[in-house]
């Protein structure tokens, strides 16, 4: 944190001042540091520009074509002024009417700015030679940009080319300019008047200068005394660039000194904006004292801090946030805006306190963590605005009255209100956890307020705008209810929507809220499905009773007869349809036509139910064409796998199956070459696999003799038990071959098809394409440029089309296509993964014609994407190479040996490369152990125990002791496991707006708890079997739980909680034989068998739901709040179920004095009986049942006696 205010704020307070007092005036602070030259620019006449530092009249400047009037290209003109922000700051260290220099290339005259000019008879004071350094100092204001491309734009220069200087040579030795190509400064020396790209120049890429704003820039030169220097540039007191140059002096020879230009030999140099507050020392301010003069500014503490990496991060780090600052009091407002360019996460560990929150970005943020977020305003309600669709997991807490505005925002984590307001203004803001509050908190809903399900809320509710319910069928769980304990207060909207592919059979109703008390103000039905719907208040409730509207039922009876035609009879020539229930033709009001459309329908009966059936091929049928479909249906210029081999595949065993080679001809390559060639002397092509003729590639300048080493065909490929990733190797032959290249003593090693080998050649792709391949790179060498791979791609008469290379520096892989076979219409994307020596190495590249994306996969795992501009790949006559590219230069040909390499003519899903992958290895070389004690993304191989990430089928992922206080581990992707083991004494929480998928290879998948409360902020996918042990603490689901048609077996002494839905995608089954909490929000799709520890989450005018069977035994515990007061011989739902079983559960023992259970329907009761002479919950002399908090085991029923 660079700037120091929070003490500051805190004096202030203390006196009670206004924290809008001045550290001291800007100038002041200038002078102090005593400048050679100072421009305050304050003239409103004349042509001089006074130099108030201590060179005096010497170094006046002379203001050039400039006028007096107003608006661009005059003095005069606003400068930071008292009020304005810079940086997030107010500022105040300037008079109320400062004044500047305002400029623009547009505008005739040529050249306008400030000059010093060169003095070819006298002394040139701003001719400094560096020995003792340098800083130049300005404020500056960039208009919207006008001008594109403009180059860099001059703001303190001593800086022209031999067209501009005063006696025609190179005359350029300091410059600070701003450079609209990148949008931020940059800062140039010479010592001998030539451009220095190499050594004398720094840009601030990572900063982005903000428009229409006030910044305060810097650049400092300073000598190091080592025969090196350092250059740094500073933006509003921050560091925002620096590097190390040799060039220890600057340029003495004959420049102009200038203001708001560099060169001046054309107008494009001209800075667009105002410029003020120029200085120029002859040696390099400290940080300290750059910091300082932006601090005599600006004193005010920022009201605003943004995220500014383009990446997941710790809300806690202060580098994510502008201004190095973590926003965390109640007059901050935290920013979550345009810096990401896809979905992230950004997690706290700790409890912040802000009083506003901006979400505004097309890709979806996601708040996480195992911390809250208290909004507090100091003044005026607390704000949380959205833009686009956002998810907050963590825990909100209402220190003040809050608005929500705009977005879509889903509200994962509990909503604490205390005694607060909540109002939605505008937006929908789905809650899709538990709401509480104190002393009558009301939710407001002016915007569209929506559920996750069923959703406790314990406070008001009034709504003017819409309420949301989605329902996907009618048990309990399957469709959205809200569950108000309080007055709810209703007008407005209830939308309804099927979704999920549900449909109405006529005669379900559905009770979507429930209130202590309810007050009908007029809501209406609305929605896409409102039609088929009626709404009704029933006492304290509001109930959707389905109503499938028929064309001719002008009474609403749910028949068409005769009763209609009286209704429309009566009503002809009304001018709209409301008298006949709005089923007639639906336009120019009530007439013939609707006459029409009743005898059309006549005698029909929404209680007639109406079926269809087909024939459905017997399961083992199914499959065969299924399979055989899915192989013919990749068609088009790829090779279409053959009928026999396709019936081969079929009736191979499962473990057949998966070997590579059988995964890539599944596929329909039009090119494999499997490159298992023996060096027989005889072999002179290696062989293409499929079905398209012609294409073979001849062996060249490689040795076919059976030799060992490189150029040789022949050679060890990838074989089981060697490493690819971490992972074994296990799908390939024992003795797989491949070739070895290298450097040939004579030519170019490569195979080679040609252009004309056949015509059409179907390896001129000129659409989507996939190229893969495996590579085992030798020790490194730099042979002095890119190795081809899988190439058509030769410079000579620029028929470059397509190439997977390695990059021998920095050791990684690219991918490049050519749109017209010349270099400058290429599009190229590099890998972000190192390629390991000495080890095998899975690569991929596609293009996908349709979205124009390149992207490269490293072992299956996405290492580089981008939309490029290339819209067709170069349909060229450049050889097809493989273990070459570009010409017949020896340095182009890898040094390594390659494998398996196919070509495909579409874009392979990143799912179908994965799987590509998978088929190769088997499981990891060992378990991948999170090793930093600290948060983090799943993502980052530098994160894990082994050189790659736990992505796949069957991976072993330990998260242990390695951590001191409780932790974050983000994914931004699907991740997949086969075994999780949580250890650690402090909290893990795994966050995503993505999926955790349990997959194994065989047997079952296994997530284990040895200690600890942890959490599942993702959603997550059971694709197999999966067994859950919690041996002590708990793990709490806080995201979506899909059970895939798979079983979920709970054991261990400690908890597991459910807080969230349990999706019943093709069925699957919870089978709790340790402990299990189900929220009262909790929904369980699919089945329940429970005979261990059962703890039900308890409201009054709700229960847990299983959707299919729940079968019951062991023990059952209500979690009672301490506010419940029962009546005696009232009963309370504490579970409903499609159907429900009972086995011979019982009561937990602490609840045995004074309740019983029974089984009512499909229902599970509690019922309060008071034994005699007794008091039920309230007496001293009672057991009192409390609710225990523990995060994140929200409500596990225990005793207290008093």
């Amino acid at each position: 944190m660079l700037r120091t205010y929070s003490a500051l704020l805190a004096s202030m307070l203390v006196a009670g001042l206004n924290a809008s007092v001045a550290f001291g005036q800007y100038s002041n602070e200038v002078f102090s540091d005593s400048p050679i030259a100072y421009y305050r620019l304050e003239e409103t006449s004349g042509t001089i520009a006074t130099n108030s530092g201590s060179l005096g009249m010497a170094v006046d400047g002379t203001f050039l074509n400039l006028g007096t009037d107003t608006g661009v290209n005059n003095i005069a003109q606003a400068g930071p002024r008292l009020g304005d922000l810079a940086g997030g700051f107010a500022i105040d260290g300037f008079g109320a009417d400062n004044k500047a220099v305002r400029l623009s290339p547009l505008t005739a005259p040529d050249f306008p700015g400030v000059e010093v000019p060169w003095d070819t008879e006298g002394a040139n004071p701003l001719a400094l030679d560096g020995s003792t350094g340098l800083t130049l100092e300005a404020w500056i204001y960039r208009d919207l940009p006008i001008v594109s491309g403009s180059d860099n734009e001059g703001i303190v220069a001593r800086y022209q080319d031999d067209t501009a200087s005063p006696d025609g040579a190179e005359a350029r030795a300091y410059n600070l300019y701003y450079d609209d190509d990148i949008n931020g400064f940059g800062f140039a020396i010479s010592d001998d008047g030539n451009f220095d790209s190499a050594n004398g120049v720094l840009e601030a890429v990572d900063y982005d200068v903000p428009l229409q704003e006030w910044v305060h820039v810097a650049a400092t030169l300073e000598p190091m005394g080592t025969g090196s220097a350092n250059m740094s540039i500073y933006a509003n007191g921050n560091l925002v660039a620096n590097r190390t140059t040799p060039l220890t002096s600057l340029y003495t020879g004959a420049a102009d000194f200038w203001i708001g230009q560099q060169f001046t030999t054309a107008n494009n140099w001209t800075f667009e904006g105002t410029i003020d507050e120029v200085a120029v020392y002859d040696y390099p301010l400290t940080a300290t004292r750059i910091l300082e003069h932006y601090e005599a500014a600006t004193t005010n503490i920022p009201t605003s801090f943004s995220w500014n990496v383009d990446s997941s991060g710790d809300w806690n780090a202060s580098g994510n946030w502008s201004f190095n600052t973590v926003p965390n009091n109640n007059q901050q407002v935290a920013v979550l805006g345009n810096s990401i360019s896809e979905p992230r996460v950004v997690f706290t560990n700790d409890d912040i306190t802000i009083k506003g929150l901006t979400i505004s970005n097309g890709n979806q943020y996601m708040l996480a963590g195992t911390g809250s977020i208290t909004l507090s305003a100091d003044s005026e309600n607390a704000q949380v605005t959205a833009s686009g669709t956002h998810t907050i997991a963590v825990d909100l807490v209402l220190d003040s009255e809050t608005d929500l505005s705009e977005g879509f925002v889903n509200l994962t984590g509990e909503l604490d209100m205390g005694s607060n307001n909540l109002n939605i203004l505008s937006g929908t803001w789905n809650i899709s956890n538990s709401v509480t509050s104190t002393g009558g908190a009301t939710v407001i809903n002016e915007g569209t307020l929506g559920t996750g399900g069923s959703v406790d809320f314990a406070a008001n509710l009034t709504s003017t705008g819409t309420l949301d319910i989605d329902i996907a069928g009618e048990k309990a769980g399957e469709f959205d209810f809200f569950d108000i304990t309080g007055t709810a207060t209703l007008s407005g909207v209830l939308a309804v929507e099927l979704y999920n592919g549900y449909a109405l059979s006529g005669d379900e109703s559905f009770t979507v809220l429930s209130a202590t008390t309810l007050i009908d103000n007029g809501i209406t039905l609305g929605g896409p499905s409102s039609d088929m719907f009626s709404l009704s208040v029933v006492g304290n409730s509001l109930v959707l009773s389905v109503s499938m509207a028929l064309d001719g039922d002008f009474n609403g009876d749910g028949m068409v007869d005769l009763a209609d035609y009286t209704v429309w009879r009566n009503n002809l020539g009304a001018g709209d349809d409301s008298a006949i229930n709005n089923n007639g033709d639906g336009v120019d009001g009530i007439d013939t036509n609707d006459y029409l459309v009743w005898k059309q329908n006549f005698g029909m009966d929404n209680s007639a139910a109406s079926s269809s059936s087909q024939a459905v091929p017997e399961p083992a049928s199914l499959g065969l064409m299924v399979v055989i479909g899915l192989l013919y249906w990749r068609r088009g210029r790829r090779a279409v796998v053959p009928l026999a081999t396709a019936l081969l595949l079929l009736m191979w065993p499962s473990a057949s199956r998966a070997q590579y080679n059988s995964t890539v001809l599944s596929s329909g390559p039009t090119a494999y070459y499997q490159l298992n060639e023996q060096g027989d002397g005889l072999t002179f092509f290696a062989e293409n696999s499929t079905s398209v003729t012609g294409i073979d590639a001849a062996i060249q300048n490689i040795d076919n003799f059976g030799d060992t080493g490189p150029n040789n065909i022949g050679q060890v490929g990838p074989r089981p038990g060697d490493i690819a990733g971490g992972y074994v190797i296990d799908g390939f032959a024992t003795d797989n071959l491949a070739v070895h290249f290298g450097h040939p003593i004579s030519g170019f090693g490569r195979l080679e098809v040609t252009d004309d080998a056949v015509t059409p050649n179907p390896l001129d792709i000129t659409g989507s394409l996939t190229l893969e391949a495996w590579v085992n790179r030798d020790a490194q060498t730099d042979s002095g440029g890119n190795e081809g791979i899988v190439s058509k791609y030769v410079g000579d008469g620029n028929n470059r089309s397509y190439n997977l290379f390695y990059d021998p520096v920095p050791g990684r892989v690219g991918f490049v296509i050519g749109q017209s076979g010349t270099f400058a219409s290429t599009s190229q994307i590099n890998s972000e993964t190192d390629i390991a020596l000495g080890e095998w190495t899975y690569i991929a590249a596609t293009y996908d014609q349709s979205t124009t994306t390149m992207s490269l996969y490293v072992n299956g795992e996405l290492s580089a994407q981008e939309v490029v501009a290339t819209t067709e790949i170069f349909d060229g006559v450049g050889e097809f190479w493989i273990g070459h590219q570009f010409s017949g230069d020896n340095l182009w040909g890898f040094e390594g040996r390659i494998d398996e390499v196919a070509v495909y003519d579409t874009a392979l899903s990143a799912g179908e490369i994965q799987s590509h992958f998978e088929a190769a290895v088997g499981a990891s070389s060992g378990a991948y152990t999170w090793n930093i004690n600290g948060s983090g993304n799943w993502g980052s191989i530098a994160n894990w125990s082994q050189a790659s990430v736990p992505n796949r089928t069957g991976v072993v992922v330990n998260l242990g002791n390695v951590i001191t206080s409780p932790q974050t581990i983000y994914h931004e992707d699907p991740m997949v496991v086969g075994e999780l083991n949580i250890d650690s004494a402090q909290q893990y929480a795994i966050a995503s707006f993505s999926t955790m998928i349990m997959r194994t290879d065989a047997g079952s998948a296994e997530i284990n708890v040895l200690q600890g409360d942890h959490l599942l902020q993702t959603n997550i996918r059971f694709d197999d079997d999966t067994t859950l042990t919690v041996s002590s603490g708990s793990l709490s689901f806080e995201g979506t739980v899909d059970l895939n048609g798979n079983d979920l077996t709970i054991a261990g002494d400690g908890t597991v909680s459910f807080d969230y839905r349990v999706l019943p995608t093709d069925g699957g089954t919870i089978i709790n034989s340790g402990s299990l909490a189900l929220s009262s929000s909790a929904q369980i799709g699919g089945d329940l068998i429970s005979d261990g520890a059962l703890s039900l989450g308890f409201g009054e005018t709700k229960a847990p739901s299983v959707t299919g069977m729940a079968s019951l035994s062991g023990t059952i515990a209500p979690a009672l709040p301490d506010s419940f007061q029962p009546t005696s011989g009232q009963s309370y739902a504490l579970l409903t179920a499609g159907e429900l079983v009972d086995e011979g559960f019982t009561l937990s023992p602490e609840f045995s004095n004074g309740y019983r259970l029974s089984v009512s329907g499909n229902s599970l009761m509690l019922t309060a009986v008071p034994e005699p002479g007794s008091l039920l919950l309230g007496s001293a002399t009672s057991l009192l049942l409390l609710l225990t908090y523990r995060r994140p085991l929200r409500w596990v029923a225990t005793l207290n006696r008093s």
